[in-house]
């Protein structure tokens, strides 16, 4: 069974971090000056690659089993609460660019979650 509680904290941990990651990303491309257009996008999906690889590890690492699954959850609730703000932001959306992004969001975290069961806390040499 999914941790409820371990999963709330991880999502609100993935929003966060993308929120602090497009907020770094911002300053970089106002250090830039101007980027073209299809950068923003880009940066957009790899800000929510990283959070929610890294949330997926963190919440999968405290749950200690089933990191597919907490992994999965994670970054199918942030590729829902994504569709859902773009819907709200955008009148127009076209759905290739939503689906590849749902894609990259549930590899992040399948792989996050995989990885962060499998971590030992100590390390051995």
């Amino acid at each position: 069974m999914l941790n409820i509680k371990k999963l709330v904290f991880g999502t609100i941990l993935e929003l966060l971090l993308t929120a602090g990651l497009l907020a770094l990303f911002s300053a970089f491309i106002l250090k830039m000056g101007r980027l073209p257009n299809t950068w923003v996008g880009t940066l957009a999906a790899a800000a929510g690659g990283i959070a929610i690889f890294a949330a997926s590890f963190l919440t999968a690492h405290w749950a200690g089993k089933k990191g597919l699954l907490h992994g999965l959850a994670l970054s199918g609730i942030y590729a829902v609460i994504y569709a859902a703000v773009s819907l709200l932001l955008y009148t127009s959306i076209q759905p290739l660019p939503l689906i590849v992004r749902t894609v990259i969001f549930l590899l992040c975290g399948a792989l996050g979650g995989i990885l962060g069961v499998g971590r030992t806390d100590k390390v051995k040499f």
